[in-house]
């Protein structure tokens, strides 16, 4: 089965959705590994936040959904 997350910036909120499966959790690294932001218990297919604050630079988010999949993208922030 193909898992679609879809992951988007607008001004300084940071939106993930998943097309398929709910999502469990969600961790935020920067480059160096760091990890900036964590967000266990969603249960839900769509996650907002503006809690992370980091400007102009790549980060990489993983996305464990329901079904222990774990999936990790690169965004520039």
């Amino acid at each position: 089965m193909i898992t679609s997350i879809l992951i988007s910036k607008d001004k300084n909120e940071l939106k993930i959705k998943s097309e398929l499966e709910n999502i469990k959790r969600i961790t935020v690294f920067d480059l160096l590994g760091r990890k900036v932001f964590d967000k266990e218990a969603i249960d839900d297919n769509e996650f907002h936040t503006s809690n992370i604050t980091l400007n102009k630079q790549t980060i990489i988010v993983k996305v464990t959904l329901t079904n222990g999949k774990m999936i990790s993208k690169k965004v520039i922030y």
